[in-house]
């Protein structure tokens, strides 16, 4: 049995791809119960709700916001976690591993997941998708890992979660420098071909400290979740993540 979140549509088009969504889970015939998101309902009661019915799997179905709000709470209980993007948001695509949102129901039925660690900022900050610096130009930022510290120049600073090839989790830094000609941007950073090219660093470790002459806001899909310094870890196996094929 699946218990339902909807997050509050805030447009037209939202609540029309909301309306389809739910006809698509109905007619795939995943059985449970549909919540939609709003300011009478709050997340830690639904989840309180989720618990005592004895909901095994809890769906968000969703922005960026919701969904990482949602999985640090997670870490409370014993669920297993879906998501349906809401709209067009590549983080979330990349995390469950699909392409659309049709095969996000397509993988809810089929309830194949993965431990997934979550990202920790200074100990206080949970998220599940990407962390990103709040650069507006190319910045110093001064990056400490085991005792090792460089400095260097960034045009764009993204955390995320990884697991090496002995399936550790890590936090992993990518770092994109300052833009030259000739070349093309990381795929990483959602770039198109053009004539430009920049040095990519990446860095993965248990711990990465990041720090900055002058505070820089840590956002997670625009939302910011700490400030510079900030010192990021990483929560091993904390969610069973429902994933598709891709990948």
């Amino acid at each position: 049995m699946y218990y339902f979140i909807f997050d509050y549509p805030t447009t037209k088009r939202l609540a029309e791809l909301a309306k389809n969504i739910e006809d698509a889970v109905v007619d795939s015939g995943i059985a449970g119960e549909i919540i939609e998101l709003n300011p009478t309902k709050n997340l830690d009661n639904l989840l309180i709700d989720a618990s005592q019915k004895g909901y095994q799997t809890l769906v968000v179905v969703g922005g960026a916001k919701l969904v990482n709000k949602t999985a640090a709470k997670l870490l409370r209980y014993d669920m297993v976690f879906g998501v349906i993007p809401l709209g067009d948001i590549p983080t979330l695509f990349e995390k469950i591993k699909c392409e659309s949102w049709q095969d996000a129901v397509a993988a809810l039925k089929r309830r194949r997941w993965e431990f997934t660690p979550l990202g920790h900022v200074n100990n206080t900050s949970i998220f599940l998708t990407k962390a990103k610096l709040d650069l507006e130009q190319p910045t110093a930022i001064e990056i400490s890992v085991k005792g090792f510290d460089l400095t260097t120049i960034a045009q764009e600073a993204v955390v995320t979660t990884t697991l090496n090839k002995k399936g550790e989790s890590l936090v992993t830094l990518n770092c994109l420098g300052p833009i030259k000609k000739g070349g093309f941007l990381s795929n990483f950073f959602g770039a198109k071909k053009n004539n430009t090219q920049a040095q990519l660093s990446k860095f993965s470790y248990p711990v990465i400290e990041i720090d900055s002459e002058q505070p820089i806001s840590v956002d997670v899909d625009h939302l910011t979740i700490a400030r510079t310094p900030a010192s990021f870890s990483v929560i091993p196996k904390a969610l069973k993540l429902i994933v598709g094929k891709k990948g």
